[in-house]
């Protein structure tokens, strides 16, 4: 729908009240105010994909393969903590939608995001292991932290994944 907007802008120029406030409260979601032409391409940015093989590696290491506390027992997927500890999920699907909605608004995150954009850019598939290079900040180990991640992916062919569709997207898209 995002993308059938910007053509309309691009095209029209205008929108109807209905779109516009769908917009605005998407915008609001990644964290962009004030939505013009300009900010659309950056939503554009935002909203978009992360690759499953990217996904599952994080939650692997994570979550110690699924055995920890958390994954168990709170449905975290990917390490969000809380200063009262790690944040509980109703769901396993709310939890990884949680994280890819952080991955997509977070600042921290703006060079994975980058390097997204210039594979799109170039006409290329979504890389995992390259996106992980933007995420220094996302643990505390830095590059050790991705360098265990991209390994994940690597040794256990994970990018065999990223195809991978759900049946049900309309839990994650909202």
């Amino acid at each position: 729908m995002l993308i059938s907007l910007k053509e309309v802008i691009d095209h029209q120029g205008n929108l109807l009240e209905s779109q516009k406030e769908w917009l605005i409260n998407l915008a609001e979601k990644y964290r962009l105010k004030n939505v013009d032409h300009n900010k659309l391409e950056e939503l554009l940015i935002r909203v978009d994909e992360i690759p499953v093989s990217m996904a599952l590696a994080q939650a692997a290491e994570e979550t110690g393969w699924g055995r920890s506390h958390a994954a168990r027992i709170k449905n975290a997927t990917h390490g969000v903590t809380l200063p009262s500890g790690v944040k509980a999920y109703e769901s396993l699907a709310i939890s990884v939608k949680a994280y890819m909605r952080n991955l997509n608004a977070n600042p921290a995150y703006e060079k994975m995001r980058k390097i997204r954009h210039n594979l799109r850019s170039q006409d290329k598939d979504l890389c995992g292991v390259q996106m992980m290079d933007g995420l220094y900040y996302y643990s505390e180990l830095h590059h050790t932290y991705i360098k265990k991640v991209k390994r994940h992916i690597e040794h256990h062919k994970l990018d065999r994944f990223d195809d991978a569709q759900l049946r049900d997207v309309s839990v994650l898209s909202s």
